[in-house]
């Protein structure tokens, strides 16, 4: 497993067995031990990653979440609601427990759909 993908995972999941790690196309996919399951891009910069069942850590989401969705979660209570993630250069994807959010980077608006 490449050294930024490692540390990633040591740093938000530790003592997280990793079960499956492997090449994809466009990057990597990382499978934890009933936990998580995090896809990389070729430059180790990561695309999604779903809880399945589990929430994920805040420690993960106050370091790699923008300052205002970070602060909106928390504002509405749901930073331990939040089960999976996923973006790209246009948007951050947030599912909750009940809902789903959506945060634009270029212009800061988070839309929730429930």
């Amino acid at each position: 497993m490449p050294a930024p993908i490692s540390e990633f995972v040591s740093r938000y999941f530790p003592e997280q067995d990793v079960t499956e790690f492997g090449s994809t196309d466009d990057g990597y996919l990382v499978r934890l031990r009933n936990s998580a399951a995090i896809t990389f891009n070729n430059n180790y910069y990561w695309l999604s990653i779903n809880g399945y069942g589990g929430t994920l850590p805040q420690m993960l989401l106050f370091d790699e979440f923008p300052p205002a969705l970070y602060e909106h979660l928390q504002a509405m209570e749901e930073l331990n609601n939040v089960y999976a993630v996923s973006r790209d250069h246009r948007s951050y994807f947030v599912r909750l427990l009940d809902s789903d959010i959506s945060y634009d980077i270029a212009t800061g608006d988070i839309t929730r759909k429930n």
